[in-house]
């Protein structure tokens, strides 16, 4: 389980319990989760939020229910007058239910958003067994982990492409690559370790775009990466694509959706099982987009 997960577990379960248990406790045990509790490798890095901003939020809490605590003594005394805020209305378009931050998903069709696409949202339909990931992603059996994990996740906006996917620290571009699909494929297909395809014209749900299938080399020791990470790309908010183990292939689609550049990733390995490549395919192919 991530850092985050069981940030929020704790303090779920600290707002179920009586408001007059002590607080100091409370965050003391959430602080020690911090400290406890293993990292699992997720697809964007940037977003383990640090040691430090978990605390703070962890505090803000505690100092939130003590103010609740002291209002509710007041009995009696007339609070501030609460103007009502008009209620916003989602579009029919954005009726479905959107993937989570994590769990299992029942089967059917969700929506997602891509990290950097403002406004953008996708549609994508899943069988059982799938979780969703940080509202933009979907892992069979909550793994993209090798041998045979499987994952499908999304980008969009300004990508920044590593000179070289290992040693991803010191070979960071200072810009993104230019806006459009064929500058990002350009890009991928320079990448030095990752075997490209040749790219091939897709069209996704009306939308002209780029297909092309990138792959971690099998025997490398992501040891020798640096920070033993193998990074391929990053956006401008830093949520980076790295790898979850040697050998992953990464088919990829990138589209233009109206001017916005995305990036679909299905994300499989060798011993990835038939059954399970061919869900993941049939997400792919339930992909849209709407706006």
């Amino acid at each position: 389980m991530s850092t985050e997960r069981d940030l929020a577990r704790s303090l779920r379960s600290w707002l179920r319990e009586d408001r007059h248990e002590d607080a100091e406790r409370v965050l003391n045990t959430v602080l020690a989760e911090l400290d406890a509790t293993p990292q699992r490798r997720s697809w964007w890095s940037a977003l383990r939020l640090p040691r430090l901003a978990l605390a703070a939020a962890a505090v803000l809490v505690v100092a939130l229910i003590g103010y609740q605590l002291l209002s509710s003594t007041n009995i009696g005394v007339p609070g501030p007058t609460v103007t009502p805020q008009p209620t916003s209305t989602l579009a029919p378009s954005a009726a479905l239910e959107e993937l989570p931050i994590t769990g299992l998903l029942a089967p059917g069709t969700y929506t997602f958003r891509p990290p950097g696409g403002t406004g953008l949202r996708g549609t994508l339909t899943v069988p059982a067994g799938w979780h969703g990931f940080e509202r933009a992603a979907v892992l069979k059996n909550d793994s993209a982990e090798p041998p045979d994990g499987a994952g499908l996740a999304s980008w969009a906006g300004d990508l920044i492409v590593y000179g070289d996917p290992c040693q991803w620290g010191t070979t960071r571009p200072d810009a993104p690559v230019g806006p459009t699909v064929d500058d990002l494929v350009a890009a991928l297909v320079a990448q030095p370790m990752r075997d490209a395809t040749s790219p091939t014209e897709i069209v996704v749900h009306g939308y002209a775009g780029t297909a092309i299938e990138l792959t971690v080399p099998a025997d490398l020791d992501f040891a020798t990466c640096w920070a033993g990470e193998f990074r391929s790309w990053t956006n401008t908010e830093d949520a980076a694509r790295f790898h979850q183990g040697p050998g992953q292939h990464d088919r990829l689609w990138i589209i233009d959706v109206d001017g916005i550049r995305v990036v679909i990733d299905a994300g499989f390995y060798d011993g990835t099982s038939t059954a399970d490549r061919a869900e993941l395919q049939a997400i792919l192919d339930s992909i849209q987009f709407q706006r």
